[in-house]
């Protein structure tokens, strides 16, 4: 491959507590649910390994990673995907931490 590299960036916010986001976020199972059926393999400890697997267009795949941060409930990180950081997770904001 040549030429720049490419970025893409997300973000959305979700009206939910902090906690069921998190858990959304790292929970193999709930994961498997909402990402077209990857299977996720970590101790989300930094420095531990993560392996994203899985099927696409009926092809395996497998990204592996390091966890780069993990301070629950607010954020995590990972590389993957030829050392890119690839799944970046700030849980919530300032205001989505009031409760009502």
């Amino acid at each position: 491959m040549s030429g720049p590299s490419r970025d893409a960036v997300t973000s959305t916010i979700i009206a939910a507590p902090r906690q069921r986001v998190w858990m959304a976020l790292t929970e193999p199972a709930l994961i498997q649910q909402y990402f077209l059926g990857t299977k996720v393999t970590t101790t989300w400890r930094v420095g531990h390994p993560i392996t994203y697997s899985g099927e696409y267009n009926g092809r395996p795949y497998q990204d592996k990673g390091i966890i780069l941060a993990c301070d629950p409930p607010t954020q995590q990180f990972d590389s993957g995907r030829s050392g890119a950081v690839h799944r970046g997770v700030g849980v919530g904001s300032p205001e989505s931490q009031r409760t009502s």
